[in-house]
């Protein structure tokens, strides 16, 4: 830490361009910079309606969701980019290495102490 933490702030794609694949495409991009940079964890927030979408990405709530002065309600998650098991599990979109590859077990072992701790679902 900081080395490997990022945080995601305001992805947010203009109103002509929803329910295009250019969201998708951002994500993809944003985490290949992060693989690339060696970033182990990303942060972001958002509101609840876009929970789903960052879950199907690979990101996961650790701490319960909180009122953010300007936002309203908004949901924590963080998405361990190198849970390369999980990330194929849930058939994440991000483009993961070709082949057999191992996670980074301190990353992964960190992300599901945080999720014990606060009681929330493990996936891996």
């Amino acid at each position: 830490y900081p080395a490997q933490v990022s945080t995601t702030t305001k992805l947010i794609v203009d109103p002509r361009y929803r329910r295009t694949p250019l969201a998708l495409r951002l994500a993809q991009a944003c985490y290949d910079i992060g693989m690339e940079a060696g970033v182990a964890f990303n942060f972001i927030d958002c509101n609840a309606h876009l929970r789903p979408f960052f879950q199907r990405l690979g990101f996961r709530q650790v701490f319960p969701a909180f009122e953010h002065p300007d936002y309203g309600t908004v949901t924590p998650l963080v998405l361990a980019l190198r849970d390369f098991t999980y990330l194929r599990e849930i058939t994440s979109p991000f483009r993961l290495p070709d082949g057999p590859v191992d996670d980074d077990d301190a990353s992964v072992a960190f992300l599901d102490d945080l999720l014990t701790a606060h009681q929330q679902p493990s996936l891996t």
